[in-house]
């Protein structure tokens, strides 16, 4: 912008100059009264002598000549006025188009200094995004790794949870199979289920193992079937339906309450029961037990449809029939098809 000023003012001081010059050269100004030519004298004749003849010598006239020489300078003035005013025009109008010529070069000049301005702000706000991008990417980038850290780790304690599980789980089957193996041999001794020998062969004791293995595992239907047949053989089948009743309990609360395993359950139950029903002392509470008997039944075949033919042939249920309430037929007609799953024992 400071060549541009330079430019502007040396153009301007020129311009001035030339005028000043032009205004030396004015013409020359109009004759005063005292640069009027005189007439000449009038000859007069010889006092003596005839008069020549007199000759007619035109003189000029001073008026005329001044009027003449006005109207030749007012002219010349006229035509100095006229080109002055036309050199003042264009001087004008090279100054008006040096000022607009100055002003668009400014105005380019400012433009090209606000795009310059923008360009380099632009690139500062781009550094500064990158830079906030990468440090943001870093912090996420670690705080991922630390998460996949802690994945790892929780994954790392649970497949070794899984496998202490497992093992205790091995360990415990075996125990399961080791306790229930010589429960069903004390149970089967001798092909006898006669209850005075079974006193003898020390089912107290069997007791006692059931008992710690369902506190172990109470959602275990093995050991709740083969804990409520100890308590049956030693005559205690009150303690025979609530051993049931509480893995049936565990099992619903674990979410296990289906198929044949849970159907086994509600079918001892319903034995027990039945079993009881035959010892009450009154109609009322023989009643009572054979209906929740019943109810029993009902879910077992609800779970596994094939346990009704057995149930017809079992001799521990035959008391719970009594037409029109209770019949073989109304059970069938509450149970959905067939959906017997193998492996089911009801060991009742």
């Amino acid at each position: 912008m400071r060549w541009l000023f330079v430019f502007l003012t040396l153009v301007l001081l020129g311009a001035a100059d030339s005028s000043a010059a032009r205004r030396t050269r004015l013409p020359a100004a109009a004759p005063t009264a005292t640069q009027i030519p005189t007439p000449l004298p009038v000859a007069t004749p010889f006092p003596t002598a005839t008069p020549p003849p007199i000759v007619q010598v035109a003189t000029p006239n001073p008026v005329l000549e001044f009027q003449k020489s006005l109207a030749e300078q007012s002219k010349d003035y006229q035509e100095f006025l006229r080109s002055e005013t036309d050199r003042q025009q264009s001087f004008l109008k090279t100054v008006f188009a040096l000022i607009v010529s100055a002003f668009g070069l400014g105005f380019f000049a400012f433009l090209g200094l606000l795009w310059k301005a923008f360009h380099e702000a632009s690139k500062q706000i781009e550094g500064q995004f990158k830079a906030k991008g990468e440090t943001l990417f870093a912090a996420k980038t670690a705080e991922l790794e630390g998460e996949i850290a802690a994945f790892r780790k929780r994954v790392d304690e649970q497949l070794q949870a899984v496998a202490t599980r497992a093992t205790q789980n091995l360990n415990l089957n075996i125990e399961i199979s080791a306790k229930i193996g010589q429960v069903a041999a004390l149970l089967g001794a001798e092909g006898t289920n006669d209850p005075a020998k079974l006193r003898d062969l020390m089912l107290g004791s069997a007791i006692a193992d059931m008992q710690e293995l369902q506190r172990k595992i109470p959602n275990n239907r093995t050991v709740a079937i083969f804990t409520g047949r100890v308590y049956r053989f030693k005559g205690q089948l009150t303690e025979a339906v609530q051993a049931l009743q509480r893995c049936i309990e565990h099992r619903e609360k674990d979410g296990l309450d289906y198929g044949a395993d849970q159907a086994a359950l509600y079918y001892n139950k319903a034995c027990y029961l039945s079993l009881r029903a035959r010892t009450a002392k009154n109609p009322a509470e023989q009643e009572g037990l054979r209906r929740e008997a019943w109810e029993a039944l009902e879910k077992d075949v609800a779970l596994d449809p094939s346990d009704l033919a057995e149930a017809q042939l079992d001799p521990d249920l035959t008391d719970l029939v009594q037409p029109p309430k209770r019949t073989w037929e109304t059970l069938k007609r509450k149970s959905p098809a067939d959906s017997h799953q193998p492996g089911s024992q009801k060991l009742s």
